[in-house]
């Protein structure tokens, strides 16, 4: 079923720096089932290019965009759908899977400032992100009539 949900579809991952984590099992998901074009995004980009190099061994057929990305910040966000629709004029899914931890420090030894900014990085600032990207996922599924959208499957699908 995940097949014909991304097959040709624009995605935005966040959170793909990690060489075990989910966000570079999901982007490897999402090519093993036929994406378009995935742009695999985190803060640090150590591992970025490797998982570029996978991916483009692995589905050739998938355009991988590797990019520095603060999901935390409004202008790195709104950066990357930029480039996503001057570069294929869509956006279809958005994956919010970027999120931060208590360093070193157990969470039940956190302090309540910053557990809170973990919450608010990882839960609020994320949701809100995701509702503001969807202002421009819903701008490119209008361009489409209503039977077309439906055929082709374009409903704006944001995960986080």
């Amino acid at each position: 079923m995940l097949s014909r949900r991304v097959k040709g579809k624009v995605i935005i991952v966040t959170g793909c720096n990690s060489p075990i984590g989910i966000g570079r099992a999901t982007v490897h998901q999402f090519a093993h089932n036929g994406a378009k074009a995935i742009f695999v995004c985190d803060y640090n980009t150590q591992h970025l290019e490797t998982h570029k190099r996978e991916l483009n061994s692995l589905y050739p057929d998938v355009d991988v965009h590797p990019r520095q990305m603060d999901a935390g910040e409004e202008a790195d966000v709104e950066r990357i759908v930029n480039e996503a629709l001057e570069k294929y004029g869509r956006l279809d899914v958005f994956f919010a899977n970027a999120g931060i931890s208590i360093s070193a420090e157990r969470v039940t030894d956190a302090s309540a400032e910053k557990f809170m900014q973990v919450m608010k990085t990882n839960s609020l600032r994320q949701e809100m992100l995701c509702l503001r990207s969807m202002r421009t996922l819903l701008t490119s599924v209008q361009r489409l009539s209503g039977n077309e959208a439906r055929r082709e499957g374009h409903a704006p699908n944001i995960q986080g």
